[in-house]
């Protein structure tokens, strides 16, 4: 089995990862969610038929002093629900890769998000890899986490988000020996 790089995508793909003949317990939550996350690196936004709107939107670096985060320059991704969208494209790509006609894929999409209402409504929580996890709040309003790993943006391929030390004020008394007054001196201490 060879391997090979897509894009820039860490992720990494069999070069034989077409399939001589779809099946449909072949076809999994996994796999829609491989076919969602290379369509996110080469596109703003991908509709999944029947489930919703992913949209990557750039963001500039970011560094959290209350935190101690550095974040590099991102693509991240959001989410917005919608039953309506039809996920032409997507269904294009996945009937290219899988190797079967629009209607069959389509068929197989639509499995997959049966199953993840399904999942929802008993309360589950929906991962897709490098992409984000759903939820049910209240029984009725869906949550979107980005996973924060996830960076779409080629430019800022294999730079890692990282936690600086946090740096708090530190206030040192010393006394002095020579006479009876307290000297104060200021400075910077990790916490």
């Amino acid at each position: 089995l060879q391997w090979v790089f897509l894009n820039f995508v860490s992720l990494l793909v069999p070069v034989n990862w077409k399939l001589d003949t779809v099946q449909t317990n072949t076809f999994t939550e996994a796999r829609l969610g491989q076919h969602l996350f290379h369509a996110l690196c080469s596109s703003d936004s991908v509709e999944v038929p029947g489930w919703g709107v992913f949209l990557v939107r750039p963001y500039g670096a970011d560094i959290q002093l209350i935190s101690g985060l550095f974040l590099p320059p991102a693509r991240r991704v959001s989410f917005s629900p919608n039953n309506a969208v039809l996920g032409e494209s997507l269904l294009r790509q996945v009937a290219s890769v899988e190797g079967c006609d629009p209607s069959e894929a389509a068929r197989l999409v639509h499995n997959v998000v049966r199953g993840w209402r399904v999942r929802l409504d008993r309360g589950e929580r929906i991962f897709l890899e490098s992409i984000g996890a759903f939820s049910l709040r209240n029984t009725f309003q869906w949550v979107f986490q980005p996973a924060l790993e996830a960076n779409f943006l080629p430019e800022s391929y294999g730079l890692p988000i990282y936690r600086l030390p946090v740096l708090v004020p530190a206030i040192t008394r010393y006394r002095s020996t020579s006479c009876s007054q307290n000297i104060y001196r200021s400075g910077w201490r990790e916490s």
